[in-house]
């Protein structure tokens, strides 16, 4: 598996698209409950074979579609901190040599081009608030000619709600089994209220897990020189710990002919659990991230069409009209580098 992974928006020049039949999007959409799913939990599920499961996982995967599984982790409890910036280029700045000097850099983990008021934005992960400091610093010394302006928000959380659009008008499948390395018990159990610190056995894990989510213990266990039981019962302790969060897939959902767009909200006296629970119930939302900066909450929104998403955007406004003081949008062409970073 390569060491990043790239989408493809919708107004990429390189426009693609694949077709989804009800079982692909009900496949799709089990995966994106639990990324680790065990093709014959998937099949059970659909009430096919296991044969035919992994037979359109590799076609969705040769497609371009599905790019893998991802892990995402609670990065406030492994101790990093996560930045985004968003810069504004003068419009004769070199993108070419300002994407290198990105992609290539330890710390950034996510670049991606989007539409105004900024053209690029990416994520810093460091160890601490410091760090990054330093790095910025340095980055903007190197790079000052060609930024027109950029604003800097901090990460505080990052809540997947799920692709309930990818079901349209379908029934919900659910995966009943418990058994497997896909951890259901683990993730519905709740978490320890004792502290659990990780060592360097469970950062190699971690790692790991970083772009390969669906990665089998028997390898797992043997890249990192444990036991297959041992390293089960260390996943188990991080996911009861919070340490992981979901194992998700990864995709270009342009194929279906969506476009990725981005709402920021600044709030007032919102519940959070409340306005959580209401963005799970949104077919087209994809992520919440709660963050510190002149916008405290971002939303991945998946649309079809500009009229599609105004009618995301008053939904929210309805339901949330009391505590919404201003949002705006915009959209993401493309996403260029994204490596999840356990420091």
């Amino acid at each position: 598996l390569k060491d990043t992974m790239a989408f493809i928006g919708q107004l990429h020049e390189e426009k693609k698209r694949v077709d989804l039949d009800t079982i692909d999007r009900k496949m799709v959409y089990l995966l994106s409950l639990n990324g680790r799913s065990a093709e014959s939990s998937i099949a059970k599920a659909l009430k096919i074979s296991k044969e035919r499961v992994h037979y359109r996982m590799k076609r969705l995967e040769k497609q371009g579609f599905l790019h893998g599984v991802l892990t995402l982790f609670d990065h406030r409890k492994l101790g990093i901190s996560v930045h985004e910036v968003s810069l504004s280029l003068h419009p004769r700045a070199d993108l070419s040599t300002l994407q290198k000097s990105l992609e290539n850099s330890e710390e950034v983990n996510h670049i991606a081009f989007c539409s105004a008021p900024h053209d690029i934005q990416f994520q810093v992960t460091t160890k601490n608030p410091d760090d990054f400091v330093q790095f910025f610093d340095a980055f903007l010394a190197e790079h000052y000619t060609m930024i027109h302006d950029y604003s800097i928000s901090k990460i505080l959380e990052n809540h997947y709600t799920g692709l309930l659009f990818l079901l349209q008008d379908l029934e919900k499948p659910k995966i009943t089994e418990q058994k497997g390395s896909a951890f259901l018990k683990e993730f519905k159990q709740k978490k320890r209220s004792v502290g659990y610190s990780i060592d360097e056995k469970d950062k190699e894990i971690l790692l790991s897990l970083g772009l390969d989510g669906r990665i089998p213990l028997m390898h797992l266990a043997k890249k990192i020189r444990l036991t297959p039981i041992y390293v089960k019962k260390r996943l188990q302790r991080l996911i009861e710990e919070g340490y992981i969060k979901n194992f998700i897939p990864f995709y270009s959902v342009s194929f279906l002919g969506y476009q990725w767009y981005v709402m920021r909200l600044r709030t007032k006296g919102i519940s959070e659990a409340q306005f959580l629970s209401f963005l799970k119930e949104q077919k087209n939302i994809a992520w919440m991230t709660k963050r510190i900066g002149s916008w405290n909450y971002y939303l991945s929104i998946f649309a079809r069409n500009n009229t599609e998403l105004n009618t995301i955007i008053q939904e929210i406004r309805n339901a949330f009209h009391e505590s919404l003081v201003d949002y705006d949008t915009y959209i993401i062409f493309k996403q260029e580098k994204y490596t999840p970073l356990v420091l």
